[in-house]
């Protein structure tokens, strides 16, 4: 399936390679239209439209079976909606997950070059009653260049950034503030970073740049053999251009 600037998502048969139907995203107000998507979980994304809402919408998919006939149930569904803070003119981006406790961790990057990290944490009071706890924090830019992508795992717990000046930045945000973990250079060269990705169940984090190269970065732990944990590249694929 794909999903156009006009949140229309068409599905189509991969062995007969026609369309079999289309679904809209609810649109969070008239007129709007995508900015930009984000898939954080398979089949799941981030949208930040162009009212700077953000909402988190899951594609779900059913084999439905009659008279020994397989086929295919389809629909949406939408798991959050967040509605902006400040002024569109504010921000450049904004990403948000849900996490499995079912709690929303939103970080949007700011026209100043700082994060804000908005949170609505789920939880259960002594008498099992469910809790909602909201907080909201600001991260101040510490890189030389400007961000060109950041994203979230699926804790919350952690934001990564990239730069136009090959920097790679990993924060921990759980909590009420953020540790800054990592700063460190990705490209020896320097080629801006373009695009960050997730991989291996959140454990690795594959970066590119603008130059075509891909390089994988790990948590690895010191050298003396302690808990703690640093980012390594483990893998770097060169560009073929």
């Amino acid at each position: 399936y794909v999903i156009d600037h006009q949140g229309l998502c068409t599905f189509f048969d991969p062995v007969k390679k026609l369309a079999i139907g289309t679904l809209q995203l609810m649109l969070p107000e008239p007129n709007v239209s995508i900015h930009k998507i984000y898939q954080i979980q398979p089949h799941t994304w981030s949208v930040l439209w162009s009212n700077h809402t953000v909402t988190i919408d899951k594609v779900h998919f059913e084999a439905v079976y009659t008279k020994n006939i397989k086929s295919l149930k389809y629909d949406l569904k939408r798991l959050k909606v967040v509605h902006p803070r400040e002024p569109i003119a504010n921000f450049s981006n904004a990403k948000a997950i849900v996490n499995n406790e079912g709690s929303l961790i939103q970080a949007s990057l700011r026209q100043d070059g700082n994060f804000e990290i908005y949170k609505e944490m789920v939880g259960a009071d002594i008498f099992g009653n469910q809790t909602q706890d909201i907080s909201q924090f600001v991260i101040e830019k510490v890189s030389k260049g400007n961000i060109t992508d950041f994203v979230l795992d699926q804790s919350g717990q952690l934001l990564y950034a990239g730069t136009d000046e090959g920097e790679l930045l990993q924060w921990n945000i759980e909590g009420g503030k953020a540790n800054l973990i990592e700063h460190i250079r990705a490209f020896e060269d320097g080629a801006a970073i373009t695009n960050l990705t997730l991989v291996f169940g959140d454990i690795s984090i594959a970066v590119s740049n603008a130059k075509g190269a891909l390089a994988t970065w790990s948590p690895v732990n010191e050298v003396d053999l302690s808990n703690n944990k640093s980012l390594k590249k483990i893998h770097t694929l060169k560009s073929h251009h």
